[in-house]
C-alpha cells in the first residue's frame, strides 16, 4: 500500500507541472493563478514522499518529528506536553 501511494505522489509532481505550465499560458485570467496553485501543490507532495514512502518506520517518524520541530522553530514555539500531542523518539 505504501508503494502505490508513492508511485501515485511521484506521478502527481510531473503532471502537476505539466498542468501548470499549459495554464500559464492560458488565455484566461484565472491561468496564472491555477498555474501558481499547481506549483504550490508540489512541495507537500514531495515532503509526503518522505514519510510516505519510507520503508522504515522509524525513519519516517523521525522525519515528521523533525518537521515539526523546525516549523515550530520557524514560529517561535516550544514544543511542549502543554501546546502539542507530544511523543518523544
Amino acid at each position: 500500500m505504501r508503494l502505490t501511494f508513492s508511485i501515485l505522489f511521484a506521478l502527481m509532481i510531473p503532471i502537476l507541472g505539466v498542468c501548470a505550465v499549459s495554464s500559464y499560458f492560458s488565455r484566461k485570467k484565472i491561468g496564472k493563478a491555477v498555474a501558481l496553485l499547481n506549483i504550490s501543490l508540489i512541495p507537500p507532495i514531495i515532503g509526503n514522499l518522505n514519510v510516505i514512502g519510507s520503508a522504515d518506520l522509524n525513519i519516517a517518524l523521525n522525519v515528521a518529528y523533525s518537521k515539526l520541530l523546525r516549523h515550530a522553530q520557524e514560529k517561535g514555539n516550544k514544543i511542549s506536553t502543554t501546546n502539542t500531542l507530544y511523543m518523544p523518539i
